[in-house]
């Protein structure tokens, strides 16, 4: 651990002696600068909705019904038991689903994340650099270094990749 923090601070403090030697990327709010993660995320968010709204009007009337018997005298165990699985197997399809959507969220944003370490790639080598390290994993870069190719990085990304496919199975 101690060589690794070494090894980050001697490039940090190389990046600011020697600004063309090293890239700066800070992709820590790409959420707020990438058009395809914003679009991304919001098609997540529109079909998580929808299905939990789905499940909410197919579960509504078997819990009213089984509400209802709950209060009836006489035997209606079978009727109740039925219930209950049917809201079960709507509770297991609704989960599937999500967990469906958040597998393809995964893959989006593997798309994404590849996109930017070919266009990391291209900057080193557009600007001659022997690296591109990642601000998060630097101890300190000060905000004028000319290092910092994130705004660039984000100008090609929402112009290479303006919208990935949220691809779920069915």
């Amino acid at each position: 651990m101690k060589k690794f923090l070494l090894k980050i601070m001697v490039i940090a403090i190389a990046c600011q002696a020697h600004a063309e030697n090293f890239l700066i990327s800070d992709t820590r709010d790409a959420y707020e600068q990438v058009t395809a993660i914003k679009v991304l995320y919001a098609d997540v968010n529109q079909r998580i909705q929808s299905i939990r709204s789905d499940y909410e009007k197919q579960v509504a009337p078997l819990s009213a019904e089984l509400e209802k018997l709950r209060s009836q005298s006489g035997d209606t165990r079978k009727r109740k038991t039925e219930l209950l699985l049917q809201i079960a197997a709507l509770q297991k399809r609704a989960s599937d689903q999500q967990m469906a959507i958040g597998q393809a969220n995964e893959k989006a944003l593997a798309q994404i994340d590849a996109q930017i370490a070919n266009i990391e790639h291209e900057l080193r080598k557009e600007r001659r650099a022997i690296a591109v390290v990642r601000a998060q994993d630097a101890l300190y870069v000060r905000g004028d270094c000319e290092c910092n190719i994130t705004p660039e990085l984000y100008k090609r990304l929402n112009a290479r990749l303006p919208k990935v496919a949220l691809t779920v199975p069915k």
